[in-house]
């Protein structure tokens, strides 16, 4: 079995009522180990940054398994077992405010196939 260490990140402008994401696709048949996430949405009620699995999946809904309206560091220990080719995982930055704010988002993430 080998591992391969995943990284997504995001730090930029996020324009109003937007999302902007960074996502990677697990290869079929492998597992995802979810470790961390640093979070940092801007103090907005509105603004949010989110690790989401099933990301922008065309018939499944998508999972939230961490997500933040602040700052945030969470240290994580989160299986995925369903890796089938298709399903990404992703760090999302959602401005649901009415003017750009800089949001910023970082997943750490172990793939073993």
């Amino acid at each position: 079995m080998s591992a391969t260490k995943i990284i997504l990140k995001v730090s930029e402008e996020v324009s109003a009522t937007t999302a902007v994401a960074d996502s990677s696709t697990p290869a079929n048949g492998s597992t995802l180990l979810v470790t961390d996430f640093i979070g940092q949405a801007a103090f907005s009620k509105n603004a949010v940054v989110k690790v989401v699995w099933q990301y922008n999946h065309a018939s499944l809904p998508e999972i939230i398994i961490w997500s933040t309206k602040g700052s945030d560091h969470m240290i994580l220990n989160e299986t995925i077992t369903d890796c089938d080719g298709v399903k990404k995982i992703a760090v999302v930055c959602d401005n649901g405010d009415t003017g750009a704010l800089v949001l910023s988002g970082l997943v750490n993430c172990w793939e073993r196939t």
